[in-house]
């Protein structure tokens, strides 16, 4: 989705506290990235995380939460245009579908990869 809506203020839902941004219904397993400012995306940490010394592993890593920028929403913010982030965000999930699929020792998930 755009991020076309105004920034909440300081002391309302939709800012960042722990893993997650709060008020965004994320799981604390995921975090809500603004990409380039144009585009808002929901990930796995895991999946950020998929490949071990890879950039986005050692930058989802401990203390990521105070570490990374965010935007006024609270999202982490990723200098990045959207048309070259997100095709990286989508193999990654799709290396990690495959991979799950794999322990699962799931056939049909396998073939689904």
């Amino acid at each position: 989705p755009a991020l076309a809506q105004p920034a909440p203020p300081s002391d309302s839902p939709g800012l960042a506290i722990g893993p997650a941004v709060v008020g965004s219904g994320a799981p604390a397993d995921t975090v809500v990235l603004n990409v380039g400012g144009k585009e808002a995306v929901e990930v796995l940490l895991s999946t950020l995380r998929l490949f071990k010394d890879s950039r986005l592993e050692r930058m989802f890593a401990d203390g990521w939460e105070v570490r990374l920028p965010r935007d006024r929403a609270g999202r982490v913010f990723v200098d990045s245009p959207p048309d070259v982030f997100l095709p990286i965000v989508d193999l990654l999930r799709e290396c990690h579908f495959a991979q799950d699929a794999s322990a699962s020792g799931d056939p049909q998930a396998e073939l689904a990869a």
